[in-house]
């Protein structure tokens, strides 16, 4: 649609959490970069493996969980899980310590 916004950052409310995150149209909230009120935030990179895995975890629902995590220690355990379906390089912010990790 000509002049419709290609991006929105969505403040959402969810399960008793709270996060802002950048959507693109179509897309679930979390699909580029996003940040929690727990002072946890990411932005992400796809990174193509060499073979996906079949009726593993999607981005989607990696990236929605990353903006649950209560620390950055827990969101590296979330972003190196096994069982994902794709590849993809994370940037994990711990804001409270001002710290960051590339995963």
């Amino acid at each position: 649609i000509s002049g419709a916004p290609s991006v929105f950052l969505a403040r959402v409310e969810i399960d008793g959490g709270r996060f802002h995150a950048l959507v693109y149209p179509g897309e679930l909230p979390s699909g580029a970069l996003g940040f929690n009120s727990q002072g946890v935030g990411f932005t992400l990179n796809y990174v193509g493996p060499d073979e996906a895995v079949l009726g593993g975890i999607g981005r989607a629902f990696i990236s929605r969980e990353l903006l649950r995590q209560p620390s950055l220690d827990a969101a590296i355990s979330t972003a190196t899980r096994d069982g994902q379906c794709v590849g993809h390089n994370y940037q994990l912010l711990g804001m409270g310590r001002a710290s960051a990790r590339s995963v």
